[in-house]
């Protein structure tokens, strides 16, 4: 159970006493390259890490229907979950998390929940906060093509404390993809 959510999560490894790799995938929804169904691209791993791959709510093996209600801290509670559940089964290892693009943001942000139990984090294609609210994409709009009312829209969201995925992320993420 993590968030209150019931989920699957595997764990693949050759030794007990191995450090422990957390894989945090990108999207939200898109598990690549981190999915549960892609261990067996990751089998070297598991000569030296127990390795576990968390297809986040709302894909892969975790298919669920993700509502505009969820956010980034939605995600991020279930990571600090998912720690807390892998220190229980192994109280020993050290758990590293590698995050990719939103396993970036949660990787930071279960670390500074939990510092005590994480001993490191590694991430690639790491997103950086504001990334999509910001001036350099308001900025961008304003000389874009988009209709005015995209633009009203995009403002409003601009300075909310905190962005839905599937609302505020997925609307400016079109827009961009659409109109810049």
């Amino acid at each position: 159970l993590l968030g209150g959510y019931e989920q699957r999560v595997f764990i693949e490894g050759k030794a007990e006493a191995n450090p422990i790799v957390i894989f945090l995938h990108g999207g939200p929804g898109m598990p690549a390259p981190f999915s549960a169904e892609s261990r067996d691209k990751f089998f070297r791993f598991t000569e030296h890490f127990t390795v576990v791959f968390w297809d986040q709510l709302g894909c892969g093996t975790n298919r669920f229907s993700i509502t505009n209600d969820f956010t980034v801290n939605t995600f991020a509670t279930m990571t600090v979950a998912l720690i807390r559940e892998i220190r229980r089964g192994f109280p020993h290892n050290p758990i590293i998390l590698f995050g990719a693009s939103l396993g970036s943001i949660l990787s930071a942000l279960a670390t500074a929940q939990v510092p005590d139990l994480v001993h490191a984090v590694l991430v690639y294609g790491q997103v950086l906060k504001e990334m999509f609210f910001n001036d350099e994409v308001f900025e961008a709009l304003k000389k874009s093509k988009a209709p005015q009312k995209t633009v009203d829209r995009y403002m409003s969201s601009k300075n909310k404390d905190e962005y839905t995925l599937l609302g505020d992320v997925g609307f400016i993420s079109g827009t961009i993809q659409k109109y810049t």
